[in-house]
């Protein structure tokens, strides 16, 4: 109206309907089962704008267009969702056409969002009239603290100023420093808002701090809308907790300021960015630090990061975390997982409920907690039995337990055997050079191809991942550290109720610990085996969408790999250094048992050309090479033993058997040739390659391109956030895949059997697609 009154208009007309009316309760909204539908149905207002004027409303705007041109104004009105509030809202403006008085309109409270729209547009319109006082800035004009555009000007952002200003100030009074971020785009995005206290790593407890930037209190100058300098501050309330911590010689602190705008101006990419920093800084920080005790403390915007952080990390949280104190502000409190362990820890706080934490009703719920945490430890720790058929309570709904067997009826409808019929692969130098060329191109095109740079399929750590064969439907399964099995529909996409773009994925929990490793049957592609630290080896039947239980062992044994060539007889290993032999045909209760190493074999293969010979990997630090159908019970005597100076975390045989690859901790890949005619192994190449995983990433195993006709080649994960790519000829490396929008660690790598494609999995439960 301001700007109305400026203009000056001689008459005004209105040329507009009342589709924003407040509608009514329809009959048709009864019967409406969608609940969009049905919201939008009960009204039939705005069902578009989702506005809701009432006819009083329009009487008021009526009155003031009315009192702007000395009464000369012309309602030319039509249209409406609704015929009982079109007939309403018109008899409203024409009794104040007539003189008559508008209503009242009872109490008035803008919503935030109508408080901003007036000030967005209130900053926009100063600049033309001016009954308005100036408030817009050029975007031309805005530049950062080294790069000028205006000449003449200096024109730095605000939050660039309290940044710095806080930095230096928490460096100055309380010696903290910018935390080290590796990752290049975070720590670009997020340099100095990631402050920690000297010593970090060394303290008994550690707090993590997540909240906005300090406010900056304003006093403007009424008629020129510029700030008065000597009436301005800025107000950093978390100093006062800062204070509290770092005066304990014991605590150590992460700080984390977010600017405010990244949440509430709707950006998406900046708000993955967020919970990619607090994943990064828990992996990669948190994680590593001395501390077994972690305080996590979010106020406004820090609420919506670590719910996320808790939802993401959620066996690790409840490890680690004591306490979890979240002081809401304009963000809302966000929902928590609905997953029923870490909902139960997440409100059975003593504070939540108003128990004082010293008295003794507080010490009886502590350990009334503590036997419901054991309880359910152990009802979690239970095997599943017998086979299992694909039900709504094992997946995470009715819906998506029904899409995924209405996908495996697709995708197995058109599964066939892959045939891997062995070529002559005696090749010139000059061949297996052309054929590496091919093979570097090929690779150094890959991209990750989907619209997220990684995709949550498992709630905890991928330690393993297999890709089915068919061509057309790209599907993408992992095993995660709580027994999870992660169904990926690598080419689907789907909406949310808000009708957001989200990954298909599924996931159901077969096994009760971790899955080690899972394979696809070498005869059967509809047959995915799976074996973990539960002693069971199961597979799932993708044409049936059951889990079938294969072997049972004692509950005790930990299953830590996997092989078979028909998908009847399976060979397991185990961390007590046995091999267990499984026909899966006769009973469940019959299998053979070897004892080849002193202590854990990580990885078992069998040649895939000679059946009989098998290679294992173990944690005392040998390669060995044994030949089945010598193997005694009593005293099992292998063919060759190949010493490695580091735990052999994998060990495996090249597709058409004429090669071994081995992955160990004294940073080494090793190539060995075999003669089948004297069954020896000979070295042919090492590769110095950092594997020091550490204890919160996947162990790196290298493995092969699984057709035995390509170029021998392998993929292992990198330290750097990269997925390695390398000749088994010459030990060059083909390719390294990385991107900028990695933030973990590509632990776990397969090649799709058929497709020029690899997955990637990670320790956040993530997988990636390079196509």
């Amino acid at each position: 109206m301001p700007i109305a009154y400026e203009f000056g208009p001689n008459i005004v007309i209105v040329s507009a309907g009342f589709d924003a009316a407040r509608g009514e309760e329809t009959l048709l909204s009864n019967i409406v089962n969608d609940r969009f539908l049905k919201r939008q149905m009960m009204t039939l207002g705005d069902p578009i704008g989702e506005n809701d004027v009432t006819p009083a409303g329009f009487a008021h705007m009526t009155s003031l267009l009315k009192n702007l041109s000395g009464g000369k104004l012309v309602l030319a009105l039509e249209g409406g969702y609704n015929i009982n509030s079109i007939s309403k809202s018109a008899l409203a403006c024409v009794k104040v056409l007539l003189g008559e008085d508008p209503p009242d309109l009872g109490p008035i409270s803008p919503s935030k969002d109508c408080i901003e729209t007036v000030h967005q547009v209130t900053k926009i319109q100063s600049q033309y009239w001016k009954c308005l006082a100036p408030s817009n800035i050029d975007e031309g004009e805005e530049i950062t603290l080294t790069i000028a555009k205006a000449p003449g000007k200096m024109v730095i952002n605000m939050t660039e100023m309290l940044r710095i200003i806080r930095a230096r100030g928490l460096l100055t009074k309380y010696s903290m420093v910018p935390l080290p971020i590796s990752d290049e785009r975070l720590a670009t995005k997020f340099y100095e808002h990631v402050l920690c206290s000297k010593k970090m790593y060394e303290k008994k407890v550690l707090f993590l701090f997540v909240h906005e930037m300090p406010d900056f209190r304003a006093d403007l100058k009424a008629h020129t809308n510029s700030v008065n300098h000597s009436r301005s501050y800025m107000v950093d309330s978390m100093v006062y907790y800062i204070e509290n911590v770092v005066q304990n010689p014991d605590y150590g602190i992460i700080d984390v300021a977010i600017p405010s705008s990244t949440i509430y101006q709707g950006d998406s990419r900046t708000r993955s960015d967020l919970v990619e920093l607090l994943v990064y800084l828990w992996d990669n920080h948190i994680q590593i630090a001395s501390a077994d005790r972690v305080v996590l403390l979010g106020a406004s915007i820090g609420c919506h990061c670590l719910a996320t952080l808790i939802n993401d990390r959620e066996q690790l949280v409840m490890s680690k975390v004591i306490c979890s104190i979240l002081i809401p502000g304009d963000c809302p409190v966000p929902a928590v997982t609905k997953r029923p362990t870490l909902t139960s820890w997440y409100y059975e706080s003593l504070r939540l409920r108003g128990v004082q934490p010293d008295s003794q009703e507080a010490k009886r719920k502590r350990d009334e907690e503590r036997l419901k945490i054991e309880q359910i430890a152990q009802a979690k720790r239970a095997r599943v039995k017998g086979n299992v058929v694909l039900k709504a309570e094992d997946g995470e709904g009715i819906e998506d337990t029904e899409s995924f067997v209405t996908y495996l009826e697709g995708l197995t409808k058109d599964a066939v055997v892959i045939k891997k019929e062995l070529t002559d692969s005696d090749e010139t130098e000059e061949e297996n050079e052309i054929k590496a060329n091919h093979i570097k191109h090929v690779y150094k095109n890959l991209k990750i191809s989907t619209d997220w740079p990684s995709v949550k399929v498992t709630p905890e750590r991928i330690y393993c991942a297999a890709v089915h064969p068919n061509s057309d439907k790209i599907l993408a399964s992992c095993g995660d550290k709580m027994g999870w099995l992660g169904f990926w529909d690598a080419n689907g996409k789907a909406f949310d109720e808000d009708e957001e773009l989200m990954p298909v994925t599924w996931k159901y929990r077969f096994h009760t610990r971790t899955i080690s490793s899972m394979m696809y049957s070498p005869t059967d592609c509809n047959r995915l085996f799976t074996s973990a630290y539960d002693g069971m080896i199961r597979f799932f039947d993708l044409e049936k969408a059951t889990s079938v239980e294969a072997h049972v062992s004692d509950e005790n044994t930990l299953f830590t790999c996997l092989d078979t060539i028909d998908g009847n007889v399976i060979y397991c290993s185990n961390i007590g250094g046995q091999l267990e032999v499984k026909d899966i045909r006769e009973p469940i209760n019959l299998h053979t048992v070897y004892q080849l190493h002193d202590r854990k074999i990580g990885c078992v293969s069998v040649n895939p050309v000679k059946n009989d010979y098998l290679i294992t990997a173990s944690l005392d630090r040998t390669m060995r090479l044994w030949d089945l159908r010598k193997l005694s019970k009593d005293d099992p005597q292998s063919l060759k033993q190949i010493i490695h100076y580091g735990a052999v975390t994998s060990a495996y045989w090249r597709p058409d058997g004429k090669q071994i690859v081995s992955t160990s901790f004294n940073d080494k890949i090793r190539v060995f040739d075999y003669d089948e005619s004297s069954d020896e192994l000979e070295e042919r190449l090492t590769i110095q390659h950092n594997n020091q995983t550490g204890k919160w990433v996947t162990m790196f195993r290298s493995t092969w391109h699984p057709n035995p006709n390509v170029y021998p080649h392998f993929v292992v994960g990198n330290m750097k956030r990269a997925v390695d790519i390398y000749s088994a000829i010459d030990g060059r490396a083909l390719c390294i895949l990385h991107s900028d929008e990695l933030t973990a660690i590509p632990a776990v790598n397969v090649f799709h059997p058929t497709q020029n494609i690899i997955i990637s999995g990670n320790a956040s439960g993530r997988m990636v697609l390079w196509k």
